[in-house]
């Protein structure tokens, strides 16, 4: 929890990361407006007027010289004073937060200043548009923008606005998931800050670096920088800060099972908070670090078997959370009340009091969704499937688990596909590396020129080294990022793996999980009919997750991508299955098809919705005859599947997708078909029987 307010307190430092121009004598600068031609001349004194009075904040009089400059630079098509008086609206928007209005005026600046050498307007352009981005949570587009900062800010030398940028990098990094890249960011920053002396960024780049260690679970590296963060905030008298750093070290001396140490951190913090001028969130948050801290020590009481001691620290931590929730509502907080309804519905539910622990669970989880707070969801859905199970209530506890699984699978794949961008964002951090080393080669190469203009010959060797050089490098870029582009692909196919694995098996595991419960129940009950019907459930499911895992292996193996192997596999299930109820199988196709091969995907969907459709025609047809056949004609692969039995009303099944394959339906089967760039027509007539016919592209 405290490590999370971190990345959140120390975004909201710098009011303005960038500096405007030092402050001029205004009643000059007037002076020399009212001699001034209608020129470029009196734009550029027009934008030095609302400098000198934005850096007195006197933003109204600013605004109005900087209205007043805008007007001339469209009169004159002064491109560059244009797109500097849209860079100061800008600005304008950020003091007050507008993070979304900024973009209206950065993006168009953005645009009209590639038409310019104004090196100083596009650093402060793409920063602020990074900025925009970051505070609306469009992490991959902020990246973009801050990266592109940094270039500009490195080539004009200015280490203190790469500080801060570099420190929102790592934020969005972590927020990706790509914690070590993060970490990086953040190590990048805390060494320009130590190089430049400037100790307040340095103490914001030791919280960082430990927010960053706190990902990656090295705790003690967490808990070193913490503490010479909070050596200069002692040093410096940043109280508030001080105090938010005490409460992030007692975090990890929680996390370390130091729960005395804990308190004690907690305790000083709370003392700051409590003076007049402090944060407003400072004090439900201590108060919720006691909660949590003493519930720990509740449940650590009742593994030992102490139940005595273990409700005395569950009815403190009550008392601590209800505080915190008080504390909360008067600041209106949505966030924060949200945790601590989840907080109170978890202590009330160890208290033994399903009631409360209901009423608060139930508020907790429509303000999560509300919020788009997925782990908030999860962990309130998980707190309800538990009360459920105290009080017997299975079907509930089932239903709750459900709603748990969903959103743990959606925060899975958000953090897959999270790491998966990283690559992206790896390779865009190199390509933007590359051009600030390119661009330094280019000013010392222009150097060069300058002061060997009479050394010809030499400049020549120089210049060829150079350039082999570049070349060089140019074509180990190339390899390292034709690596990067096949490990990408490979990481696409293990992703597509573990999905299909997540949602064939996840599900049954989850069934089977709930049927072995209800069976334990049964039995303790001695009812034994119910007993045996749960426990053929447990082993049908289990049967069919064996099968649809063996149906992935198999897909995945190379060694598999003939037609031959494919047949071999269709008929192998086939028969059997069919031979069970007396209906007659046939397998046609030309002999040209053996010469056919599937790519892995195509052959996965292929064999799967042909299982589909051999097992829904057994279930459901009452057929006596199946015929299914292969043709290919101009590359173009068809599977044809009849039967002659009952036949059914093709728009209602797939309107109520009735007919399901541990989940699959005739919507599943047509989704198949639409990942290999195919078509699927399903013909049937009631007493007819029915067809289904697959078609798709071979190489």
């Amino acid at each position: 929890m405290a490590l999370l307010f971190i990345k959140t307190l120390t975004a909201q430092q710098p009011a303005n990361p960038v500096t405007l121009p030092a402050d001029k004598k205004i009643d000059i600068l007037l002076k020399e407006l009212w001699n001034a031609r209608e020129d470029t001349n009196k734009v550029n004194t027009l934008h030095e007027i609302y400098s000198a009075y934005y850096t007195i904040k006197n933003y109204s009089a600013a605004a109005k010289y900087n209205n007043e400059a805008c007007r001339l630079s469209k009169q004159l098509g002064y491109i560059k004073g244009e797109a500097r008086c849209l860079v100061n609206k800008a600005y304008e928007c950020q003091r007050d937060e507008k993070w979304e209005e900024i973009l209206t005026y950065s993006l168009p600046a953005a645009e009209m200043l590639k038409k310019t050498d104004d090196s100083y307007t596009k650093a402060r352009c793409v920063t602020l548009t990074g900025y925009a981005y970051h505070y609306t949570s469009i992490c991959p587009e902020a990246i973009k923008y801050f990266l592109e900062a940094v270039m500009y800010w490195k080539k004009l030398k200015n280490d203190n606005e790469i500080i801060p940028i570099n420190l929102r990098l790592s934020e969005c990094l972590d927020y990706m998931g790509n914690y070590t890249l993060a970490l990086e960011k953040s190590l990048e920053a805390l060494d320009l800050s130590i190089k430049t002396g400037n100790k307040p960024l340095e103490a914001l780049s030791n919280q960082s670096v430990s927010g960053s260690y706190y990902s990656l679970k090295k705790y003690q590296d967490a808990k070193v920088h913490l503490e010479e963060a909070l050596r200069i905030n002692l040093t410096s008298g940043d109280r508030f800060r001080f105090a938010q750093i005490q409460n992030s070290i007692a975090e990890i001396l929680f996390i370390e099972n130091n729960c005395v140490g804990a308190l004690e951190h907690i305790s000083s913090a709370l003392k700051i908070y409590e003076t007049p001028g402090a944060p407003f969130f400072g004090k439900q948050w201590c108060y919720a670090l006691f909660g949590m801290v003493k519930e720990a020590q509740g449940d650590s009481s009742l593994l030992r078997n102490n139940k005595v001691y273990a409700f005395e620290y569950y009815r403190e931590a009550l008392k601590d959370y209800t505080t915190a929730l008080t504390l909360c509502e008067e600041i209106n907080n949505d966030l924060f009340l949200a945790e601590k309804y989840i907080d109170l519905g978890r202590i009330y539910r160890k208290l033994h009091n399903s009631v409360l622990a209901r009423t608060y669970l139930q508020k907790a989880i429509p303000l999560t969704r509300e919020l788009s707070i997925k782990i908030l969801t999860m962990e309130g859905y998980q707190e309800l499937s538990s009360l459920d199970s105290m009080e017997g209530n299975f079907k509930g506890a089932f239903e709750n688990s459900k709603q748990y699984k969903i959103y743990g699978d959606s925060l899975a794949m958000e953090a897959e596909k999270g790491r998966t961008e990283s690559f992206t964002i790896q390779a865009e951090i190199n390509k933007k590396e590359d051009q600030i080393k390119l661009l330094a080669a280019e000013n010392k190469l222009n150097t060069t020129l300058t002061e060997k203009r009479n050394q010809q010959k030499k400049f020549a060797y120089g210049i060829t080294g150079i350039i082999i050089l570049l070349s060089g490098y140019a074509f180990y870029r190339y390899r390292r990022f034709s690596r990067n582009k096949s490990e990408q692909k490979i990481l696409r196919e293990r992703l597509k793996i573990s999905q299909d694995l997540h949602d064939n098996v996840g599900s049954t595991l989850s069934s089977i999980s709930v049927f072995s419960k209800v069976a334990q129940v049964q039995g303790e009950q001695n009812n034994k009919e119910e007993l045996q019907e749960v426990l053929g459930r447990i082993s049908d499911t289990s049967n069919e997750m064996v099968s649809e895992m063996n149906d992935i292996v198999w897909a995945i193996n190379p060694k598999n991508d003939s037609m031959e192997r494919i047949i071999q596999r269709m008929e192998s299930f086939a028969k059997p299955i069919l031979a069970t109820r007396n209906i007659s199988f046939n397998l046609s196709y030309e002999p040209s098809i053996l010469l056919a091969h599937l790519d892995m995907d195509k052959r996965k969907n292929f064999y799967l919705i042909y299982k589909e459709a051999i097992t829904n025609a057994f279930k459901y047809s009452g057929c006596s005859k199946i015929n299914a056949g292969i043709s290919n004609s101009n590359r173009h692969l068809e599977l044809t599947i009849k039967d002659n039995g009952v036949g059914f009303d093709v728009q209602r099944e797939i309107a109520v997708d009735k007919l399901t394959l541990s989940g699959n339906g005739l919507r599943n089967m047509k989704a198949r078909a639409e990942e290999m760039k195919g078509e699927l027509e399903v013909n049937s007539i009631s007493g007819e029987g029915t067809e289904i016919k697959l078609g798709f592209p071979i190489p």
